[in-house]
C-alpha cells in the first residue's frame, strides 16, 4: 500500500462519515435527478459511482502495467457494492468527487506535459 493513497483516503473519511450521518437522519423523501427517494441505494448510482472511480483510477498514469487492471477494477467493485449498501446521495458525492478528481489529474499531467515539451520544465 502507497501512504500517500492511504493518508488521502483517511482525510476524506470524516467528510464521508459525516455525509452518512447528516443524510442518514435527514427525511425521507427528497427527490434528485430520476431517484425518488435520496436515503435509498440507486443501482444506475451505484454503477456511476463504480465508473467514475474507474475513471479516476485509470486517469494515473504512474501505475505499472502489471498492476494497472487490478487497480482500475477492484476499487470500482468496492464503490458498487458499497453504493448499494448507503444512501443515494453518498453515491452522488463519490461520483462526483471522482470525476473532479480525474479531470484534475487530466489537466494537471496535460500541463506538465505541455511544459516539459517546451523546456519550461525538466525532469
Amino acid at each position: 500500500l502507497d501512504g500517500k493513497g492511504v493518508l488521502g483516503a483517511l482525510a476524506q473519511l470524516p467528510v464521508f462519515l459525516g455525509m452518512f450521518q447528516a443524510l442518514r437522519d435527514a427525511g425521507d423523501g427528497v427527490k434528485f435527478l430520476w431517484v425518488p427517494n435520496l436515503l435509498r441505494p440507486d443501482l444506475a448510482l451505484a454503477l456511476i459511482a463504480g465508473l467514475t472511480t474507474a475513471l479516476m483510477m485509470a486517469a494515473n498514469p504512474d501505475l505499472p502495467e502489471q498492476v494497472r487492471l487490478f487497480m482500475v477494477i477492484v476499487p470500482s467493485v468496492i464503490a458498487i457494492v458499497a453504493a448499494l449498501q448507503f444512501s443515494s446521495a453518498l453515491a452522488i458525492y463519490w461520483a462526483t468527487s471522482n470525476t473532479f478528481s480525474a479531470i484534475q489529474t487530466l489537466l494537471l499531467h496535460a500541463i506538465v506535459r505541455r511544459r516539459i515539451r517546451s523546456g519550461c520544465v525538466r525532469i
